[in-house]
């Protein structure tokens, strides 16, 4: 168990958790960084040209992928510091954690699609093996369908981790707004399978919820007055 420091002047609960928060917001921006050169990666009906690009690019969407795990389990223990620090609202802030909690296990689940992909698929899918495009395909479908419903369920979860912010004047007035704000936009994402709008409305709710993250993280290991 992540220890817990008491005390006057003493820490927040679960300190580590803002450090897990904070390497969250570092590996999901190196992905990012990482998809530099695609234009394709996570945007509906782009399958086959997302697989080009994968070959086109090999490193970039290993490397990316594997941030990108990595990150999103970063949110785990970030979620649980969150729920511990939220004393006034244990059950608003319990179901906010456990809607984290389990967003950021169902989209690690598929997060490694694109690795696998990228590794045993695209370059036979784009050499016009018929077997491998149809794999390549409901890999990289099944990557987007996890990341939309981990969207839903993580921006579920930041509206009422935000709500439940405001029983405590340790997380100010901002962060209880921008969490709300920041999961309202992100439940938009859910339609990226459908629709490519959802899809890059990312840029928009992306660095939301990426500032709450920070936000909360600072306020996770800030001495309380």
């Amino acid at each position: 168990m992540i220890p817990e420091n008491v005390g006057n002047g003493s820490f927040s609960r679960w300190p580590l958790a803002s450090i897990f928060g904070i390497l969250s917001v570092l590996l999901n921006v190196a992905a990012i960084g990482c998809l530099g050169e695609f234009s394709a990666a996570y945007q509906p009906g782009q399958m086959e040209n997302w697989m080009e690009e994968m070959v086109a690019h090999p490193l970039g969407a290993a490397a990316s992928a594997w941030l990108f795990e990595v990150g999103v389990l970063c949110l785990i223990p970030f979620a649980l510091g969150v729920r511990r620090s939220l004393r006034g609202s244990r059950e608003l802030a319990g179901v906010a954690s456990s809607l984290i909690v389990a967003g950021a296990l169902m989209n690690a689940a598929a997060c490694l699609a694109p690795f696998i992909v990228a590794r045993q698929v695209a370059g036979a899918a784009v050499a016009g093996d018929p077997s491998a495009l149809l794999i390549g395909r409901v890999l990289l479908e099944w990557a987007i369908s996890m990341d939309a419903l981990f969207n839903l369920l993580f921006g579920f979860g930041l509206v009422l981790a935000g709500t439940a912010m405001w029983s405590s004047s340790h997380y100010g007035s901002l962060l209880p707004v921008l969490g709300v704000v920041a999961g309202l936009n992100t439940m938009v994402v859910v339609f990226q399978v459908d629709f490519p709008a959802a899809a890059h409305w990312l840029i928009v709710a992306g660095p939301l919820w990426l500032a709450w993250i920070l936000g909360t993280s600072y306020r996770l290991i800030r001495p309380r007055g």
